[in-house]
């Protein structure tokens, strides 16, 4: 375990140097719901230049629904701006939660290494196609055009059924468009997803998301603070 937790604090470390050269950093604040209730916070802290960006991200399970399922993560890339579209090259992700131990991630050109929940070694898989799913819902300059996004591990196929201009609001982060989205996973399940941008004087980022689950509570993640 000492190994383990060298090797991902290792892998943290990477991704804050790489961070600490950009010119330009940002910090968003997400409220995750369930329903009306409140499921816990997600917060970025974005470093960019003109050419490349990093991210550093957080997820805490809160209020009633951290009683029934507890869970936390975090999760850091790094990538360049093709086009003024961000293209992972690396990304890390740690998590716990109630129902799995230690779980770590590094994702880089030559593939995954993976350390699954309760193992106690790692294993090496091949790289899964497309851009994080961060960079590509939450920071892409507009609707996204890949047909492929992951969490680092797996693959997910994505389609952009259509997309909506929206007249401005008085609001703290006005959505000038939304992209309507379908998610396929590894197994053939099907999600819908629906992205807000909303342009800021920080940029043009996501400004909520809302994943369309069967039989559930959408789950919201909604932009209430930039810093």
């Amino acid at each position: 375990m000492f190994f383990t937790r060298l090797f991902a604090f290792g892998a943290l470390w990477f991704c804050f140097q790489i961070q600490n050269v950009y010119s330009l950093d940002r910090v968003f604040n997400y409220q995750v719901r369930v329903s009306l209730f409140d499921a816990g916070d997600l917060n970025f802290r974005l470093s960019s230049s003109l050419f490349d960006y990093g991210f550093f991200g957080k997820f805490q399970t809160s209020g009633i629904i951290d009683r029934y399922y507890s869970w936390k993560g975090e999760f850091a890339a790094i990538g360049a701006y093709e086009n003024g579209w961000p293209t992972t090259s690396k990304y890390y992700a740690r998590s716990e939660s109630k129902d799995h131990e230690l779980k770590i991630l590094v994702l880089t050109e030559g593939g995954v290494r993976l350390l699954g929940a309760g193992d106690k070694i790692f294993r090496d898989l091949e790289r899964p196609k497309g851009d994080d799913l961060i960079s590509a819902l939450f920071f892409s300059p507009d609707c996204y055009r890949g047909n492929y996004i992951n969490d680092g591990e797996d693959t997910f196929e994505v389609t952009l059924i259509k997309q909506r201009d929206l007249s401005r609001k008085n609001a703290l982060f006005a959505p000038i468009r939304r992209c309507y989205y379908k998610v396929k996973d590894y197994k053939g399940r099907v999600r819908k997803l629906n992205v807000e941008l909303a342009n800021t004087d920080k940029g043009i980022v996501a400004s909520k998301i809302r994943i369309k689950v069967p039989l559930l509570p959408d789950i919201v993640f909604d932009l209430k603070e930039i810093s």
